[in-house]
């Protein structure tokens, strides 16, 4: 079981007339990782850490490939997912009297299209919130955990969090193209 934290970033996919935040988890070494990756000073802040750590009851790794799938933007445009290889870290925690699987991908070979565009590498064109991916040739490793399902039943949950049908990549994919 392992503690996490939980992360406050400026929610870029958000519309820009309705601006929030989206919450992240990690512990306490890949927050030191990112907060090194974004240049974080407390003069120039885009972050809020809560304190007090929640723990995972369970944590998973998935392996899709030759993965597709459909993400639908903050403005309703549909662009279509494709990435060679998938490796999905998931966790599940508890708050409260809920249960939250979150995600953190690292994909290989990721590309997208549109209904008026071929496939396109997605390579540095990113357009979420700053340093959320690392990127390192053809792999975009996410580094945080975000959440993919709420649930109110550990049992959904857990069968969930095995079932490589029911991975859900859409907040992910709201960091990679923003609110574009």
């Amino acid at each position: 079981m392992s503690r996490y934290f939980t992360l406050y970033l400026e929610d870029y996919s958000a519309s820009p007339l309705c601006p929030g935040t989206k919450k992240y988890y990690v512990n306490k070494q890949e927050l030191t990782e990112f907060l090194k990756a974004i240049e974080y000073t407390e003069e120039n802040s885009m972050v809020s850490i809560s304190q007090k750590a929640v723990n995972s009851i369970e944590q998973t790794v998935i392996t899709l490939n030759e993965y597709q799938w459909e993400h639908i933007n903050t403005w309703g445009f549909l662009y279509m997912m494709k990435a060679q290889k998938i490796i999905a870290e998931q966790i599940l925690l508890k708050i409260k009297n809920k249960y939250y699987r979150c995600v953190k991908p690292t994909f290989t070979g990721l590309q997208y299209s549109t209904e008026k565009t071929d496939w396109i590498p997605i390579g540095n064109n990113l357009w979420g919130f700053p340093n959320i991916f690392e990127i390192k040739g053809d792999q975009h490793r996410y580094r945080l955990y975000v959440i993919a399902q709420e649930y109110t039943s550990i049992e959904e949950a857990r069968a969930d969090m095995s079932d490589t049908s029911k991975i859900i990549l859409k907040s992910v994919c709201g960091d990679v193209f923003g609110d574009g």
